[in-house]
């Protein structure tokens, strides 16, 4: 049998913003990968300001330097660069927020589990090169990469088949184990998608059509191994959230780990 590793990492320290590659990340209590949606933006009346809400997110550029926690953000409105520092004083980063949306922005920060889309399945989402090439195909998108930013996942692994990663859940309550190198986690089930992925990533410009053609091809192409009650009545759903094994936190995934399954099912209520 073909090894199945870690191919790619990618991490979203603000969330909604472009994310970076690396070739490791640490595990957090949580689950959560250490700096993955650290910050977030909030209005006013204390709701995310994020991709769902906000297309013009999607016209900000990011870059990060990690190891000093700074971001650098351009934008059409602002589009000199900018570098700010994270761990400081947020309110000179809130104020270019503010200024570049038209619209008064907070900005938190949770060092212990980041702010996941969903809270009970804070680990990585985890995809399949095979599915990005799949989906790429449907939409005659040649450039993977922008596939990848549209649907976020934040561990790629190096299965070539399409929804290879679809093993990685079961029945609702019975989550798969697995292993990331010496990480062990859960597949909790597939990952419910929004209006994010109907944009272009860069441009935010929809899509015509997405969602309506992408539901129908993950219908048509659904492999014999999914379990398709988990996907309701829509097939909106693509790469697979997990949650960490108790006492996992501290370790790392790193690019060229392996992916093993294991016999190991863990009771989700």
């Amino acid at each position: 049998m073909v090894e199945i590793r870690v191919s790619k990492i990618v991490l979203f320290p603000i969330k909604s913003l472009d994310g970076i590659s690396v070739n490791a990340a640490a595990v957090l209590p949580s689950g959560a990968l250490e700096h993955d949606r650290e910050f977030a933006l909030y209005d006013d009346a204390d709701r995310w300001i994020n991709g769902k809400s906000e297309a013009r997110l999607n016209n900000i550029r990011a870059t990060y330097d990690l190891a000093n926690l700074a971001v650098t953000l351009t934008s059409p409105a602002s589009p000199e660069a900018r570098t700010f520092d994270l761990v400081g004083n947020l309110a000179v980063l809130e104020e270019w927020f503010s200024d570049t949306l038209a619209k008064a922005v907070h900005i938190k920060r949770d060092t212990h589990s980041g702010f996941p889309d969903d809270s009970h399945a804070q680990g990585p989402t985890v995809i399949s090169s095979g599915t990005i090439a799949e989906m790429s195909s449907w939409y005659a998108l040649s450039d993977l990469d922008e596939t990848r930013r549209r649907f976020r996942a934040n561990v790629e692994v190096s299965a070539d088949t399409a929804f290879w990663e679809d093993r990685l859940f079961g029945k609702r309550g019975d989550d798969v184990g697995f292993s990331l190198g010496d990480v062990h986690l859960y597949g909790v089930g597939p990952c419910k998608r929004c209006v994010v992925p109907v944009r272009d990533s860069i441009t935010g410009q929809p899509t015509p059509d997405f969602e309506k053609r992408f539901i129908a091809k993950r219908l048509e192409t659904l492999p014999d191994w999914s379990t398709r009650a988990r996907f309701g009545p829509l097939y909106y759903r693509v790469a697979v959230n997990t949650r960490l094994d108790m006492s996992e936190g501290g370790k790392h995934v790193n690019v060229g780990d392996q992916l093993r399954l294991d016999d190991k099912v863990g009771v989700n209520p």
